[in-house]
């Protein structure tokens, strides 16, 4: 029997109102779509709404963006099998700087919204898309501490190390937490919330952080933690796989404003990939690993046979969904290149790592450069539709 959490949750993308607290409701689709109105050549563009009620939990996607870059660009500058490259170490440490500035500004924003409106937060904690990106910050912060450039981790933790155990307890155990809380419990005891009735592409997100974690404990020399991370995250992330494969319905459909989020379906084989590697230990990269790296490629093909359902014009923060997955794949298959000898073999595996680095790039340039410019003409932060109600409420 279907129960009226379920009947809300299903109409919300076919236009209906998601009403989870009972707060008010307002229609999910046209949040989706708030990024697509019409603003190009208005300079002059005045909202409704204050910017903190427009500042959304999406932006949180760019921090993760760029922590993976700064992972990106530290492995494809250590990696054996890509320093006939001849990256400069310049070029890591700029992104890493950018990352760590912005892990501090758009928390720190969000931090305030949470102070003037915490009902604004609280619905968009509540809403089935939004609420996924509100751990992205933690990760992203894992990702810097990994992708720091040598010259930094060699001072902090001495040479060769490249993060601390602590940093990686600090970052994974109290997400960890929430995650077995608020989320995992909920799908094994069938509360309202189910997984059936709320998965979509974002849900990866989560799940992500755990192999980032499990990598962390791999680097910081706790093979066991890495691996117990690394189990807790595949078990969930293949019941959610199954679940976006099988959704009975068009409940969990994406509006084409986030069809990019699709691509993160590519990122958790990579990441998998990566950790299992790092838990075997330098330079090891086992068939197991090759078999999760070449599950990110065939799901990378599988998506781009239907690309242009995901590639549009219209900018919105899921752009940056494409930065993360492209890089998670680049680095797994810098290490597989690594492992191997110098034959044909190894530039075909070089091959494929350099489309992958180069796809991520340039997914992370033309989201920089496309935000960066609607920033500066004040057309980055649109009003939102699921929270600017509440200015009716104050009222």
């Amino acid at each position: 029997m279907t129960t009226e959490r379920e009947t809300s949750i299903g109409s919300a993308t076919e236009g209906g109102r998601w009403t989870s607290d009972g707060e008010g409701s307002v229609p999910i689709e046209k949040d989706l779509e708030s990024n697509q109105k019409s603003l190009q050549g208005n300079r002059s563009v005045k909202f409704k709404t204050p910017f903190l009620l427009r500042f959304k939990a999406t932006v949180f996607g760019i921090n993760l963006g760029i922590g993976s870059q700064a992972l990106l660009w530290q492995q494809i500058g250590a990696s054996p099998a890509m320093r006939f490259l001849q990256i400069p170490s310049g070029i890591s440490l700029a992104v890493w700087c950018v990352g760590v500035l912005l892990l501090f500004v758009i928390p720190v924003t969000y931090l305030l919204k949470l102070l003037v409106w915490p009902k604004a937060v609280r619905r968009e904690f509540q809403h089935p898309i939004r609420t996924n990106f509100l751990i992205a910050p933690w990760w992203a912060a894992l990702l810097l501490c990994l992708g720091a450039p040598g010259e930094i981790t060699d001072r902090i933790y001495g040479e060769g190390k490249s993060i601390h155990w602590g940093a990686a307890l600090a970052f994974s155990i109290p997400l960890l937490a929430s995650e077995m809380i608020m989320r995992y419990s909920h799908w094994i005891y069938g509360y309202e919330d189910r997984l059936t009735t709320t998965a979509n592409p974002a849900c990866q997100i989560a799940l992500k952080g755990n192999f980032i974690s499990a990598i962390a404990f791999a680097r910081a020399g706790w093979p066991d933690p890495a691996l117990f991370m690394l189990s807790v995250g595949l078990i969930h992330w293949l019941v959610v796989f199954n679940t976006l494969y099988m959704r009975p319905g068009k409940t969990q459909e994406l509006p084409r404003p986030l069809t990019p989020l699709y691509f993160l379906l590519i990122a958790p084989p990579a990441v998998v990939a990566t950790a299992w590697a790092e838990i075997q230990g330098p330079g090891e990269f086992d068939r197991l690993s090759k078999g999760f790296t070449f599950a990110s490629l065939g799901l990378f093909l599988v998506l781009a046979a239907r690309g242009k359902i995901m590639f549009h014009w219209t900018f919105s923060f899921a752009w940056w969904g494409f930065v993360f997955p492209t890089a998670a794949v680049a680095v797994s298959f810098m290490l597989y290149a690594d492992a191997m000898p110098d034959t044909w073999q190894r530039w075909v595996v070089r091959a494929l790592a350099l489309f992958f680095w180069a796809t991520s790039v340039a997914a992370f340039l033309v989201s920089s450069c496309v935000s960066l410019g609607k920033l500066c003409i004040g057309t980055l932060f649109p009003d939102d539709e699921v929270t600017e109600s509440l200015l009716e409420e104050e009222q």
